[in-house]
């Protein structure tokens, strides 16, 4: 994942504790009327807090619904979390691509299909099927 910069990271660290909270709708707002803050969601999905990583499934989930351009930015700062030492952050982030539909991060999802966690290489293999799906 890119590094954040300082300002990034207090940021995320905002929107983290926004989600925590239950702030879901002000976090949206945010998110569809600053495409800048789409870097984030990377962070945002390896944070150690649940309802975090709930909350900016759903976020994804919603800016897709509204058809807000630039996903493919978040799929690129998503993208290298498909390594991440963790199952559960690799599985989200599969299932976070697949939300996106992004074609272009298929072959960041081939090592997946393999992982040793069972669960992660049939998250991969869901979001490669739904993406190729998507067209």
């Amino acid at each position: 994942m890119t590094p954040l910069t300082p300002d990034q990271q207090a940021q995320a660290r905002f929107f983290g504790d926004q989600l925590e909270a239950g702030e879901f709708n002000s976090v949206l707002l945010y998110f569809q009327t600053v495409p800048g803050f789409f870097p984030l969601v990377g962070a945002l999905l390896a944070d150690e807090r649940f309802r975090v990583r709930a909350g900016v499934m759903a976020l994804v989930e919603e800016l897709d619904f509204l058809k807000v351009p630039g996903l493919g930015a978040i799929a690129k700062g998503v993208a290298p979390l498909l390594a991440h030492e963790k199952p559960h952050i690799r599985g989200d982030a599969a299932s976070l691509l697949e939300v996106i539909g992004d074609s272009s991060q298929l072959p960041a999802l081939q090592p997946l299909l393999s992982d040793p966690q069972p669960q992660v290489a049939q998250l991969a293999q869901e979001a490669v099927e739904a993406i190729l799906l998507r067209g």
